[in-house]
């Protein structure tokens, strides 16, 4: 019978895993002992991303299929040594303990509990008020060209640098892409997002066949064009960590990507995922 624990050694720490044969993603055949492979090996490249910035889990206990929920308040249940920073929400009157993730041992810790996704805030722990980067959400419907997704990428990326800024490209994981757009910690969230809906708009307005305008009844997707979701730019919304795995049968990962490569184009989404990321971190 498969051990029911198994016991890893991480920076002089001992890291105990229940169940490591446990199937998470059943159509790939993935053991909850691979997830945590995974997240060690890309812990390198995840952890820039990372560094003091607000983490919400999604929590998968039994796999892609089973039970799962969203956890942003990390009150009580965390390893020693673990960092987290107090946030008032004021919806609920409440003060939480949003994570924060500057060491490995406490990211394996949470994905040996069932935290198979990661997401980022886009403001930093040090200043709530004033986002460190604008993120352009690029939503689609399973059924639009991802080639349209590129193309769409490629518009924005002109007109974001007309503004004096550079975006940098991922994969959501999904079926979309996101733009990172590093701000200097000036603006509010609100303006940051009222500029994303702008451009979102402009360019809705010039190429009608490939996007919708922002605001729109979202029905814009059975019609195969691409929205800009600027919503994601507000105070306590967060965005799929690069490198996170997501909840896909195929085991897909965001992605980073080089402008090169968007140029390029002929990938899929689901070309990188759990199995072939770190192939290609090796490469870089």
């Amino acid at each position: 019978m498969p051990a029911k624990t198994l016991q890893k050694i991480i920076a002089g720490r001992k890291l105990e895993i229940s169940h490591p044969g446990r199937v998470y993603f059943p159509e790939a055949g993935i053991t909850k002992k691979e997830v945590v492979d995974y997240y060690e090996q890309v812990w390198p490249y995840m952890r820039p991303y990372l560094k003091n910035r607000p983490v919400t889990l999604h929590v998968y206990p039994r796999g892609i299929h089973g039970f799962s929920f969203y956890r942003r308040d990390v009150s009580g249940d965390l390893p020693p040594l673990a960092r987290t920073v107090p946030y008032r929400e004021l919806s609920r009157e409440k003060t939480i303990q949003l994570l924060l993730v500057d060491e490995l041992y406490t990211l394996l810790w949470l994905v040996a509990r069932g935290a198979l996704e990661w997401h980022l805030w886009a403001c930093t722990a040090d200043d709530f008020e004033h986002p460190d980067q604008a993120i352009f959400d690029l939503d689609a419907s399973a059924e639009t060209p991802f080639e349209q997704l590129l193309e769409v990428s490629l518009l924005l990326r002109e007109r974001i640098e007309k503004d004096g800024y550079q975006a940098l490209p991922k994969t959501s994981g999904g079926t979309g892409m996101h733009l990172y757009v590093p701000l200097p910690r000036k603006q509010t969230f609100e303006e940051v997002r009222h500029w994303v809906k702008e451009i979102g708009r402009e360019l809705a307005a010039a190429h009608p066949k490939l996007l919708a305008e922002p605001g729109s009844d979202h029905k814009t997707h059975s019609q195969k064009r691409v929205l800009v979701d600027y919503a994601q730019n507000s105070l306590g919304k967060n965005t799929a960590a690069p490198y996170t795995l997501r909840a896909y049968p195929d085991a897909r990962v965001s992605a980073p990507l080089s402008w090169e490569e968007v140029e390029k184009g002929g990938f899929r989404p689901a070309d990188f995922n759990l199995r072939s990321m770190p192939a290609r971190l090796k490469k870089e």
